[in-house]
């Protein structure tokens, strides 16, 4: 019990817990009521007064900050302009160029000006341009050239793919080109196959100009198959850079399929100037290098002739021939269009006749056809006779 008890107890005593740490001096003027919902922080504190009504006439004294005004000024300083540029381009340039003119650029200008420089360079170009002047000289040269020009380049119409011809019965370039193949560019052939070997039968056997028949032993690639050929303009390792014109080397290309090592296949080589009426002609004979698809070639010179063929006999063992019809052989035409020599070659023009030694500097404006047959009877042209007497008058007065 407290030893100095109050007077009188309070009211209605509190009911919450006592305080850990309560202060040592009671607030001087406490709280009616607590708050229901305290702040979490304390509020900021409170503004000054309002604006003035008349600001200072003079500016602030303290420097202007580094950044520029977002809000720039309608009139222009009066200041000097600074030495450097501004890094932005203006939105106005001036109307007076830079005093350096631009250095010349390396590619002409793919809108170039109508109107010719006013100072054009005194030296040609080290470069000429590819294509001839429209415009005749006006200051020819005194001498003709001393060799005529070179006949003007080939034709190449690019590669040809042969199609199925139903009167010659074999693959066919009807259209002249720099080569013909069997092959079209997805590497599909219509010569894939063998007669009507297992697994891969040949689309229109025989595929010969003269009935020629494969045999039809073995299967698809296990046994021997001529599976495309191609003739190219150029040598064995030349790539085509014209037409197939006579005269022309060119490079039979065979693609075929070897049985076991190769060692025992052979591919005879053959080809025939009139496609209509072929008589076989022997280029040569190439042996597989090794077993599977192997690519054989031989190289020709083409002879005259505009629709020409070439055959390819692919036999097992055996001896050179046109046409051996083993049980394991493939014997496959194909007919191309040559470009006739007369048609390559154009002659060059004659070379001019050499310029006289010295030729007139200016040609007579108006010249005579012919002199006139009589004298004329105008008046002399002397108006002041001479002075001295002939020294032999005439015997007759004049009348």
């Amino acid at each position: 019990p407290s030893k100095a008890p109050t007077v009188a107890p309070s009211s209605p005593p509190t009911t919450a817990a006592p305080s850990k740490s309560p202060t040592n001096i009671p607030t001087s003027s406490p709280t009616k009521q607590p708050s229901k919902a305290p702040t979490v922080a304390p509020s900021p504190p409170p503004t000054t007064a309002a604006p003035s009504k008349s600001p200072t006439s003079s500016p602030s004294v303290e420097s202007t900050s580094a950044a520029p005004s977002k809000f720039p000024t309608n009139d222009p300083t009066s200041a000097a302009p600074t030495a450097q540029q501004t890094f932005p381009p203006l939105a106005a340039p001036t109307s007076q160029p830079t005093s350096p003119p631009s250095a010349a650029t390396s590619v002409p200008s793919g809108s170039p000006t109508n109107q010719p420089t006013s100072t054009p360079t005194i030296a040609p170009s080290s470069i000429p341009t590819n294509q001839p002047s429209s415009i005749q000289s006006t200051a020819p040269t005194d001498a003709p050239s001393p060799a005529p020009s070179q006949p003007p380049a080939q034709a190449n119409d690019g590669p040809q793919i042969a199609t199925f011809d139903e009167t010659y019965k074999v693959p066919r370039c009807s259209t002249v080109g720099s080569s013909c193949s069997t092959q079209d560019s997805s590497g599909g052939s219509i010569l894939n196959g063998r007669g009507s070997i297992l697994n891969g039968p040949e689309q229109n056997a025989p595929n010969t100009l003269d009935s020629c028949v494969d045999g039809s032993s073995g299967s698809y690639h296990s046994d021997e198959s001529i599976d495309a050929i191609s003739i190219r303009d150029g040598s064995l390792i030349g790539q085509p850079t014209q037409n197939l014109s006579e005269g022309a080397t060119v490079t039979i290309d065979a693609l075929v399929w070897c049985w076991s090592s190769g060692t025992s296949d052979w591919a005879d080589f053959y080809y025939a100037v009139d496609a209509s009426n072929p008589d076989w002609q022997f280029i040569g004979t190439k042996g597989c290098p090794s077993g599977g698809q192997q690519t054989l070639s031989m190289e020709y010179t083409l002879p005259a002739g505009t629709t020409q063929a070439v055959r390819v006999n692919f036999r097992y063992t055996g001896s050179q021939s046109a046409c051996s019809e083993g049980n394991w052989d493939d014997a496959d035409d194909l007919v191309f269009a040559v470009s006739s020599a007369t048609s390559t070659f154009p002659p060059p023009p004659p070379p001019t006749v050499a310029p006289t030694s010295s030729p007139t500097k200016q040609p007579s404006q108006a010249p005579t056809s012919s002199p006139s047959d009589e004298p004329t009877t105008a008046a002399p042209s002397s108006k002041s006779p001479t002075n001295d007497p002939t020294s032999s008058p005439t015997k007759q007065p004049s009348k």
